[in-house]
């Protein structure tokens, strides 16, 4: 069965298994787990934070402020909301 491995930036395409002893290529490559680095885990979560608390606030605040301003504009120009008669 072919299959892609990468190394680097470039990818090689085995067309079989290439026997390594007692254990194919194959089964060495997919069965090796890679942990989540810690500068890695620590970039998620600030990038996590950053989002909830900085970028999600304020778009909440542009979004009413946005709305105020479109009624606000409207008001301006097509009076304040009456009785309707």
């Amino acid at each position: 069965m072919p299959f892609l491995v990468r190394k680097g930036n470039t990818f090689k395409y085995y067309a079989h298994e290439q026997n390594t002893g007692s254990r194919t290529l194959r089964d060495t490559i997919m069965n090796k787990t890679h942990p989540t680095p810690a500068h890695s885990r620590r970039r998620e979560w600030l990038t996590f934070l950053l989002i909830t608390a900085v970028f999600f606030p304020l778009l909440s605040i542009i979004t009413v402020g946005g709305y105020g301003f479109i009624v606000w504009m409207l008001q301006i120009f097509f009076g304040p909301p009456g009785h309707g008669a």
